[in-house]
C-alpha cells in the first residue's frame, strides 16, 4: 500500500490535505494538548457535518483518549449515537458533557434523545433547563412544543411554538421546508394570514 503524504489529498474524500483531516487522528496524542485538541475536534466536526459519521467518530474517540471528559467531544459523540439510533448511549454521553460544561445546545440535544426514547417528561425538563441557559432559544421552544403536542397539551404546544417564531421570525418557513410542519403551526399561520401579520405574536 502506498504511503499517504501529509500534503496529499485525504483519502476520505473531504477535499482537504491529509494533515488537516484524518491525519489529525495520528498526531493528536503526540502534539501539545492545548494546540492539537481544538484542531482535531474541528477536523472531526467537518466530517460530522458532511455526514462522514464513521470518520468523525474515530477522531472524536481519539480526542477522548487524550482528554477523557472533553465536553464538546462527548456531546458530538452523543449526537452521532442519536443519529445512528443508539439513544441510550446518546443520553449517557450528552449527560456526561452537560455535567462538565452545561449549555443550551447540549440540553436541547439531550431532550431530543430522551424524546426518542419516549421519556417525554424528562425531555420537557431538559428543554426547560436549556431555556434557563438561553431564554431566547427558538429550537428549545420548538422542541418543547412538539413534546407538548405529543402529550396532548395543545395550549402549551401553541404557546411554545409562538415563542419559537417570536425569537426567530423565519423559523416557521424553515420548519416547513424541513418537512416538520405540524397542524398547530398550520392553524397559527392561517390566523396570521387572516389578520394580515406574517407570523404569530407571542402571548404575554
Amino acid at each position: 500500500m502506498q504511503k499517504i503524504g501529509r500534503n496529499d489529498p485525504c483519502p476520505c474524500g473531504s477535499g482537504k490535505k491529509y494533515k488537516h483531516c484524518c491525519g489529525e487522528v495520528q498526531v493528536a496524542s503526540v502534539r501539545p494538548v492545548d494546540t492539537s485538541i481544538p484542531e482535531t475536534i474541528q477536523a472531526a466536526l467537518d466530517h460530522h457535518q458532511a455526514g462522514r459519521l464513521a470518520h468523525a467518530e474515530a477522531i472524536y474517540q481519539q480526542v477522548l483518549r487524550v482528554v477523557p471528559n472533553q465536553p464538546d467531544t462527548l456531546h458530538y459523540l452523543g449526537l452521532i449515537a442519536h443519529q445512528t439510533g443508539k439513544n441510550e448511549v446518546a443520553v449517557e454521553l450528552i449527560s456526561r458533557a452537560i455535567s462538565v460544561n452545561p449549555s443550551s445546545a447540549k440540553l436541547c440535544n439531550l431532550g431530543l434523545a430522551l424524546k426518542t426514547q419516549g421519556k417525554l417528561d424528562e425531555a420537557v425538563a431538559s428543554y426547560h433547563m436549556a431555556l434557563s441557559f438561553k431564554p431566547d432559544c427558538p429550537e428549545a421552544y420548538n422542541n418543547l412544543g412538539i413534546v407538548r403536542q405529543e402529550q396532548g397539551m395543545l395550549d402549551e404546544a401553541v404557546a411554545s411554538y409562538r415563542k419559537a417564531v417570536s425569537f426567530k421570525p423565519d423559523y416557521l418557513e424553515a420548519l416547513k421546508l424541513a418537512g416538520r410542519r405540524v397542524d398547530v403551526y398550520r392553524v397559527e399561520l392561517d390566523q396570521c394570514r387572516k389578520c394580515g401579520h406574517l407570523m404569530p405574536t407571542p402571548e404575554g
